[in-house]
């Protein structure tokens, strides 16, 4: 955002005072979700009380982490040297403390990263629960966090170019045979695509399931572009879904595969129960383990699975 445009809005009265001040609104909800992560680490702390240590060591160095970037962002903007908090979104604009401010971000990474590799990644494996989503080994942590690292640099280099403005350019000091911003999006888009896909994998659950039940095998019977879920992960259409006596199959089709290998789950390691939703019945399916993932399929989906057949014990409630 170009300074002089920054400084006009701030001076609108309501708008300039909330634009101005919004960082006070990340500071809150980043605390608000800290409060209501407390209370499920809680629960974990109360299931194996010898790791409380640990769970404390980590919850309290998140909360750091988490309110960083808006305490520095609010220091810029008290100090009278950024106007608005846009202002932070146009690094290529020059001024120094929006610079800095992205200097602090690029140590905040990287030293989150040596703590990562220097065995934050198994302390995070060796107490589940710890993030409300299954993170799977220590080794998967890692690669989860070097996918989303690689993609975050990439749109943070394309933010200093001033992109999508159809004038971005480089910073000077780049060669001037750099290629254009403009030119690298389609790039961006193949990298960032297979890695968004490989986040989402990991955020909702198939990542860690993957790890257990993984299965190439051949199946029969298969049901394609089904829908569910994979804890808050939504995956509409995209689902391959067949069933038999020993266990559950689930697939995602191409080109959505990255980070979704397919699997098939032992019925004996899942709990089922049916619950309602905007009118469509679905049946959450808790995979058992540490950590347990929750699944949620159309129920209709699953009792096609067995038409002829008995359900296992597992969906007889389905009737």
């Amino acid at each position: 955002m170009d300074p002089s445009a920054a400084s006009h809005i701030a001076d609108i009265p309501v708008i300039g005072l909330v634009f101005r001040h919004f960082w006070i609104v990340f500071i809150v909800f980043t605390l608000v979700h800290l409060r209501r992560s407390w209370t499920r680490i809680r629960a974990k702390i109360s299931e194996t009380p010898e790791l409380e240590p640990g769970y404390r060591a980590l919850y309290y160095g998140l909360g750091v982490v988490l309110n960083v970037p808006w305490v520095l962002m609010g220091l810029g903007i008290l100090s009278g040297r950024v106007a608005i908090v846009h202002e932070y979104l146009s690094p290529s604009a020059g001024n120094p403390v929006v610079l800095a401010w992205w200097g602090a971000m690029g140590l905040l990474a990287l030293g989150t990263t040596v703590w990562l590799f220097a065995g934050g990644a198994e302390q995070l494996s060796a107490h589940p629960g710890f993030f409300p989503i299954p993170l799977g080994s220590a080794t998967r942590v890692k690669q989860v966090w070097v996918v989303a690292l690689v993609w975050n640099v990439g749109m943070g280099a394309l933010i200093f170019s001033g992109f999508p403005s159809a004038k971005s350019e480089w910073p000077n000091w780049l060669p001037a045979a750099a290629p254009s911003p403009q030119s690298l999006f389609p790039l961006v888009f193949l990298v960032g695509f297979p890695a968004i896909s490989f986040v989402i994998a990991h955020t909702g659950g198939w990542g860690a399931l993957a790890e257990r039940y993984r299965y190439d095998g051949p199946i029969d019977q298969k049901r394609y572009m089904r829908s569910g879920s994979f804890g808050a992960m939504r995956y509409k259409n995209m689902l391959t879904v067949a069933g038999d006596d020993s266990g559950l199959y689930l697939a995602v089709f191409l080109p959505f595969r990255v980070g979704h290998p397919p699997m098939r789950i032992p019925w004996v390691d899942i709990r089922g129960s049916v619950l309602a939703e905007y009118g469509v019945s679905l049946v959450r399916l808790e995979i058992t383990g540490d950590p347990p993932v929750v699944i949620a399929l159309r129920a209709a989906d699953l009792r096609g699975l067995f038409e002829g057949r008995p359900l296992p014990e597992q969906l007889r409630f389905l009737g």
